[in-house]
């Protein structure tokens, strides 16, 4: 496994990208979250290696990834809406 993409960077999404990186150096994670606060101290801290803009509308390779994780809000998933709704 060379390239994880993790959605959500928040209290789990987060917790893994730090234990991956410290226990699979080589391994590339790029990571999706509706904060760019938390992408740019994720990127800073090297925490992540890249960033991803989803979209429906965007054609994005999701192939290249090797291993993906979800780690958003149930709620976020299910309706789309902001991370404050509830299913």
């Amino acid at each position: 496994m060379k390239n994880i993409l993790i959605i959500g960077l928040g209290l789990i999404g987060g917790s893994l990208a730090k234990a991956i990186k410290n226990k699979l150096q080589d391994v590339k994670i790029t990571a999706v979250d509706s904060n760019l606060e938390t992408i740019k101290i994720a990127t800073a801290e090297k925490i992540i290696d890249n960033s991803l803009v989803l979209s429906i509308d965007a054609n994005n390779n999701l192939s290249e990834f090797d291993f993906i994780i979800i780690a958003t809000p149930l709620g976020f998933i299910v309706t789309g809406k902001d991370r404050k709704s509830v299913v």
